[in-house]
């Protein structure tokens, strides 16, 4: 989907605004150390907002070699402090980027 948005110069926030979502879906789908994927449900409002009559063009791409990948990736971090009412100081991070370096296969794929 990245892909697709890049292609049409779309910025996360216009793909979340096309689809009907909060300004944040796309960026935390497309952060790789977030846990949230596009779900089934997301097909219909990906393909409204590609403007594809069936959602079957979404998924024009090769089938995979491998079965099982692991990912290796880059992240920068931003390390920030704030303070508590209590006057407490704690240590935050946020992460800036993420960048894919490697798949490595862990399994080939089974037909």
């Amino acid at each position: 989907m990245k892909s697709l948005r890049d292609k049409k110069g779309w910025s996360q926030k216009e793909l979340s605004e096309k689809m009907g979502v909060t300004s944040s879906f796309v960026g935390n789908i497309e952060n790789l150390n977030e846990r949230h994927k596009y779900s089934v449900g997301h097909i219909a409002l990906l393909s409204k907002a590609f403007n594809y009559k069936s959602p079957s063009k979404l998924f024009h791409f090769t089938s995979p070699e491998y079965d099982e990948v692991k990912l290796k990736v880059k992240v920068t971090k931003e390390n920030y402090t704030t303070t508590t009412k209590d006057g407490v100081e704690i240590k935050k991070s946020r992460v800036i980027s993420s960048e894919l370096l490697d798949i490595i296969p862990t399994k080939d794929f089974i037909i």
